[in-house]
């Protein structure tokens, strides 16, 4: 029994040193094979080494193609779209296909296109609820609701859009030439007017749009004002100090308004006035509006080819609002003479401690009601923040003329002193804008401009206002 253990104890002992002398000899064998792999990786880096350059030079050359390949796709698309013969015959094979779409330019004809005095018959006809386009105040309601929502992201203070859309236009009345003024709209029952000077070829005079604003608040001296400048490019006044009053408007947004009554209206015009509106849609194309057009379509091509990118980019740009907001609100805390007022999205509202002491301060119904008669407010319709002091409308006429007449003896103080008080909005005061586009590329940066600039208006703007207009309650409430 002992034999055969020690039998089997040694043919397994015999079995290691076979298996131990197999892998001794296998050994220099592995060795050799690791050097080689060794050594070819270190030819892949060196090789990968050399080539980087080659890489280099090949990546610039591609971006080089890449510039090359969209310069010469701008090429393209110009040459494709300016004297293309095939595009010309498309379009009158289309005309073809819908005669009810016609395409004569009667102004053309007429060689009228650019008289202004056609435009604006025209527009006075569109314009007129009761006119024989049969459109109804469908023209007359959306070109109002058009320019106050430009109004109000130009900070100038109309009806807004969903105000107007809740007018009853039908009574309007439209004229041409009333006051030398092109068209003029006025509707009693809303006490609302709007004046639109039409500029096509002729420059604007001296003083003009000044001496028509003066002309109708004289006119009409409760009503709501609405100012709008028509031009072809939709460019603004030449007197800077109009630019506070006059809604720039181009004739691209004509031509979209019209297009759209043809569009929501066809089935409520005749064929005739329809033919009408399509017929001066034509001639506002190929006369005042095509480069417009060409704009429209080149920035549609852009963004198809590029529209991830567009995206990104929009989903990034600044809001002015909400990245700024926040901070006003630290800045106006800390002055311990300023009261937070109701704000709205767009509007950050303050007050002073001092004119709530006075019971007349709370007779206002802009803002509530009742609400304050007058506040500061931090607006961002010209896109950067920018500061108002805003009068509004009130149950206490005699509070308001007060303020009205006393801030209007301190044109040193207040840069809109002295300008007709409507029943409604009139900015006493305003400064802008308080930020610029660099601040939004450093956090610390917006933060301490915001900052730095409340401080300095509480410091040396402020305290000189506060008294005057306390110095408005303080003789209105004592009866002088």
């Amino acid at each position: 029994m002992k034999s055969e253990s020690f039998r089997k104890g040694n043919d397994m002992l015999q079995a290691t040193n076979a298996e131990t002398a197999s892998l001794n000899r296998l050994l220099p064998d592995l060795t050799r094979l690791e050097r080689l792999v060794a050594d070819e990786e270190a030819a892949v880096r060196a090789s990968l080494d050399r080539l980087l350059p080659d890489l280099t030079r090949l990546e610039r050359l591609v971006a080089d193609e890449e510039a090359a390949a969209s310069r010469n796709a701008m090429l393209a698309l110009r040459n494709f779209a300016v004297d293309n013969d095939d595009l010309a015959q498309l379009e009158e094979l289309l005309a073809e296909a819908k005669p009810e779409m016609p395409q004569l330019d009667f102004l053309g004809v007429l060689g009228i296109h650019e008289w202004e005095a056609a435009h604006s018959n025209f527009l006075r006809w569109l314009l007129d609820s009761g006119g024989d386009h049969r459109t109804g105040d469908h023209f007359l309601r959306i070109f109002l609701q058009e320019t106050a929502a430009q109004a109000e992201n130009l900070g100038i203070v109309v009806a807004s859009p969903d105000e107007i859309g809740a007018i009853d236009w039908s009574a309007s009345n439209v004229y041409r030439e009333e006051y030398y003024i092109d068209i003029l709209i006025v509707n009693p029952a809303a006490q609302f007017v709007c004046a639109i000077e039409n500029k096509i070829g002729a420059p604007e005079g001296d003083r003009q749009l000044s001496r028509y604003r003066q002309v109708l608040e004289n006119a009409y001296p409760d009503y709501i004002m609405h100012y709008v400048f028509l031009t072809p490019n939709g460019r603004q006044s030449q007197e800077k100090t109009e630019r506070e009053f006059w809604v720039p408007l181009g004739y691209a947004t004509i031509l979209e308004l019209v297009d759209r009554t043809v569009a929501d209206q066809g089935d409520f015009i005749s064929r005739e006035a329809r033919a009408a509106l399509q017929f001066y849609a034509t001639a506002l194309r190929r006369h005042i509006v095509p480069e417009s057009t060409e704009i429209q379509r080149l920035a549609r091509s852009i963004y198809l080819e590029h529209s991830e990118a567009i995206e990104l980019i929009y989903r990034h740009k600044p809001n002015f609002a909400e990245e700024t907001k926040p901070i006003f609100r630290q800045a106006i805390a800390q002055h311990l003479g300023w009261i937070e007022e109701k704000e709205d999205p767009h509007i950050l509202r303050f007050s002073s401690k001092n004119w709530d002491r006075f019971d007349s301060f709370r007779t206002g119904t802009g803002w509530g009601n009742p609400s304050p008669v007058l506040l500061f407010e931090i607006k961002y319709g010209l896109g950067h923040p920018y500061l108002d002091l805003t009068i509004g409308p009130g149950s206490n006429e005699s509070i308001r003329s007060k303020i009205h007449m006393t801030v209007s003896q301190h044109w040193d103080v207040f840069n809109r002193a002295g300008q007709p008080l409507p029943k409604r909005y009139r900015i006493l005061n305003r400064k802008s804008p308080i930020t610029e586009n660099a601040d939004f590329r450093d956090d610390q940066r917006l933060r301490d401009r915001i900052m730095d600039w409340v401080a300095d208006f509480a410091q040396n703007e402020f305290p000189r206002m506060d008294e005057i207009i306390v110095q408005a309650f303080r003789e209105y409430e004592a009866g002088e």
